[in-house]
């Protein structure tokens, strides 16, 4: 199994590691917002179902689908995202990065997350100036249901705030658990 080679090279995920009250606090948000954003994919295909039987079988339509399912797809898109860098779910190019030794191994790994960081960072700031404005303007979408705009701000700022710390999370307290493994394993060669 290559997952037992990585762990004795000391290429460990953040779920791998020992976890404080800091690693079961963020890992516990982490999991609740995959939950909700299994549940908005759920509700998202609930809602597409439902318009489409409406329109084809009682020739009726859904209010305010589109601006429903965006506003889901946006959630399930979004929140799940600390969990996916938790896992190291992300795209990375293993074929280069494994040929490297493994202390180049980590300083890649801190390098990329520092480019997600800035990314990340950007992301997060629009979300929270989104969010502040659809709360302090109380914006609606227009369409019958006259939805406020503030959940899916809401949803993508969470979910942006809670990838940033993770990020930040693998950047500091992943590194230095990975240098350290390095440096025990040095000394027992």
């Amino acid at each position: 199994d290559d997952g037992d080679g990585e762990r004795a090279r000391g290429l460990l995920r953040a779920l791998d590691r020992p976890r404080g009250l800091w690693g079961k606090a963020l890992g516990m948000t982490e999991d609740l917002l995959v939950t909700l954003g299994a549940l908005a994919v759920a509700g998202m295909a609930l809602y597409v179902v439902t318009g489409v039987v409406m329109r084809n079988l009682l020739n009726m339509s859904l209010h305010d689908e589109a601006v429903i399912v965006g506003e889901l797809m946006i959630a399930a898109l979004v929140l799940p995202l600390g969990k996916v860098a938790a896992e190291r779910g992300f795209i990375t190019v293993d074929v280069l990065t494994r040929r490297f030794q493994n202390r180049h191994a980590i300083l890649l790994n801190a390098l990329a997350c520092v480019v997600g960081l800035l990314i990340a960072s950007v992301l997060f700031y629009a979300g929270y100036r989104a969010l502040m404005d659809a709360l302090l303007t109380n914006a609606f979408y227009f369409g019958s249901l006259r939805l406020p705009e503030w959940p899916g701000k809401l949803a993508f700022f969470v979910g942006y705030a809670v990838f940033t710390l993770r990020l930040l999370d693998l950047l500091f307290l992943d590194t230095f658990a990975r240098l350290r493994t390095q440096r025990q394993n040095q000394r027992i060669e």
